[in-house]
């Protein structure tokens, strides 16, 4: 907060993107060593920070803006996270010599994108509402996708010989990701809107 509030005041005094000054601090910040190191446990920001994210995300679309651009949406969060993941695996694999199952899994990583510093430059600077909605909505559905994409290539990758993992478990596991969290996600958010 002691950071964050003097460089908005400056971004808006100069007229720069907030975000954009943001991260330049906060690479000075990084290579002078002023912060300490910290360090975060990916399950803190996997069950905390990012279901507060992705709600953030849902609660502020507009969805008439959603509806009307579900085909260019889909079509980034399916065949476009799959090309993309497909795409660094083969590069990781033969430019780095990663196996197939790890190269798959840093694909998987890597491909859902994160674009929260470039939808608020969108918003400051009053992009069109169908490219925000587009990007927002793909960010928004990619990171449920992605995430059940890397809990299976986990599975995969890291399961030794001597214990291999059973098709039919994978196959459960994939489908509970895929289908059983936006399921769940439905029925959750009808319950809070019903109780509210």
């Amino acid at each position: 907060m002691t950071i964050t509030l003097p460089i908005a005041v400056l971004a808006r005094r100069w007229e720069l993107p907030y975000t954009l000054v943001l991260v330049i601090v906060g690479l000075v910040l990084g290579l002078l060593g002023v912060v300490p190191a910290l360090q975060l446990n990916p399950e803190v920001i996997l069950y905390l920070f990012l279901p507060a994210l992705l709600f953030e995300g849902a609660w502020s679309m507009d969805l008439r803006h959603l509806r009307q651009n579900w085909f260019p949406v889909l079509w980034l969060v399916g065949p476009g996270l799959v090309i993309s993941l497909i795409i660094v695996a083969v590069v990781a694999h033969f430019g780095a010599g990663l196996n197939w199952p790890i190269a798959l899994l840093l694909g998987a990583i890597v491909s859902p994108t994160d674009p929260v510093a470039v939808l608020a430059l969108f918003r400051q600077l009053g992009i069109v509402p169908r490219l925000r909605t587009i990007i927002e909505g793909e960010s928004l559905f990619n990171d449920g996708i992605g995430a059940a994409a890397v809990t299976l290539l986990l599975a995969v990758a890291f399961t030794s010989s001597a214990h291999p993992a059973s098709p039919w478990v994978l196959t459960l596991q994939g489908v509970w990701e895929i289908a059983g969290g936006p399921l769940l996600g439905v029925l959750m958010g009808y319950l809070v809107a019903q109780g509210l």
